[in-house]
């Protein structure tokens, strides 16, 4: 230990000796930072700001709360008209494929193009109504037919402002988009479709404006 102590105080002393240390004096003028923290700028200004930043805030609530209220899929395109008069149609409900179905080993079950009809092998528990929320005098035959009462009917607006809708019947209900309607084939509103054997039974209504008995949900 004592070499140890030796051995650098003469390396010390050499490297005094040999003028390789050098004071270094201040250079310049040395000043206070006068420059104010950047967190407390911000509170300043959001302090000297508040009605303007609150109302801004506000300004941004009320756009999203309109978009959200004004809702409508990005998916539907199409416009369905009310009904002109009282039908029944039975549309095909018939799937083709787009690409083959194969098993594990790549055998082919299905091919590409085979026809089937999907209510040979499910059943169509619900049923369904697809209105326009727009029109006022299908909102009313909804509530004199009772659908918005019934667990097994789903409501599927076709337009209008699906939160307004569910407020106002006191439910779920949904928007439909352009694969809906082209699959239930909905050519009109108010329909009624269901399940009827293997086929799907729609039930168009035909509902004069102003024309509604409110008591029996018939029309005049």
């Amino acid at each position: 230990m004592k070499t140890k102590t030796i051995l650098l105080g003469l390396f010390c002393a050499a490297v005094i000796a040999s003028g390789d240390i050098h004071i270094i004096k201040t250079q310049g003028s040395v000043y206070e930072i006068h420059e104010q923290n950047i967190v407390e700028l911000i509170k300043k200004h959001v302090e000297n700001n508040k009605d303007k930043i609150e109302a801004k805030l506000q300004n941004l609530k009320e756009e999203q709360k309109k978009k959200i209220q004004a809702y409508k899929p990005p998916d539907l395109s199409k416009t369905i008209a009310p009904a002109k008069k009282d039908a029944i149609r039975y549309p095909d409900p018939s799937y083709v494929l787009k690409d083959d179905i194969k098993d594990a080993n790549g055998f082919v079950l299905y091919p590409k193009g085979y026809k089937f009809n999907p209510l040979h092998y499910i059943q169509m528990t619900d049923r369904y109504v697809f209105f326009d929320y727009t029109q006022p005098e299908q909102v009313e035959w909804i509530k004199n037919k009772k659908f918005d009462e019934q667990l097994n009917v789903r409501l599927i607006m076709t337009d209008g402002r699906v939160f307004d809708a569910m407020k106002e019947f006191n439910r779920e209900v949904f928007y439909a988009n352009d694969q809906v309607l082209n699959r239930f084939d909905i050519q009109a509103t108010p329909t009624l479709a269901y399940q009827e054997g293997d086929r799907i039974r729609l039930e168009e209504f035909f509902i004069p404006k102003d024309k509604l008995n409110k008591k029996t949900g018939e029309t005049k």
